[in-house]
C-alpha cells in the first residue's frame, strides 16, 4: 500500500525508469534526425545553389515582381513559419483560384510553368529544413 511518504513500488520505479530511457533514447533519435537534415539539406543547398541562381535571374526576366513567393503555413505543433519557393506566377494573382490543369493556368509565368512541372519551385524550402522549420526536401504534396 503506498504511504504518501514517497514510497513508490518496485514496478512503477521500473516503469519510471523505462520512461526516462526512451525519453533519452527520443532525444538522441531527433538529435540525429535533425543533424541528417543540417548535412543532406546543406548538401543539396551547395548543389543546388548555381542552379537556383539561375532560376532567380530567369524569373526575375521573364515577369516583374519578387524572385522568391513567400507564405505563412502552420507547422509542427501548430508553429506558423514562412514557406519559402521560387514564384511561378504572376504577382498579385495567388488568391484568385482557378480550377482545372495547371498546365494552362493563365496566372503562371512561362518560367514558373517550367519550374512546376520539374518542382523546382520547392528549392527554397530548403532554407526552412536548415532552419527546422521544414522537413520536407522538395517534397510536393501536389497541391499549390
Amino acid at each position: 500500500m503506498l504511504t504518501g511518504s514517497g514510497d513508490t513500488p518496485g514496478m512503477l520505479r521500473g516503469d519510471e525508469s523505462l520512461v526516462r530511457g526512451l525519453l533519452a533514447l527520443l532525444s538522441k533519435r531527433a538529435v540525429l534526425k535533425r543533424t541528417f537534415d543540417i548535412l543532406v539539406a546543406g548538401f543539396f543547398l551547395a548543389v543546388v545553389a548555381p542552379l537556383c541562381a539561375i532560376l532567380a535571374v530567369l524569373i526575375k526576366l521573364d515577369s516583374p515582381g519578387p524572385v522568391i513567393f513567400r507564405q505563412r503555413r502552420v507547422g509542427r505543433n501548430g508553429q506558423a513559419y514562412t514557406m519559402y519557393k521560387f514564384r511561378s506566377m504572376f504577382c498579385g494573382v495567388e488568391g484568385i483560384h482557378r480550377p482545372g490543369s495547371s498546365e494552362r493556368d493563365p496566372r503562371l509565368t512561362r518560367v514558373g510553368r517550367l519550374i512546376r512541372r520539374l518542382y523546382l519551385d520547392e528549392l527554397p524550402q530548403l532554407f526552412n529544413v536548415l532552419k527546422g522549420r521544414d522537413e520536407r526536401l522538395w517534397i510536393s504534396s501536389g497541391v499549390s
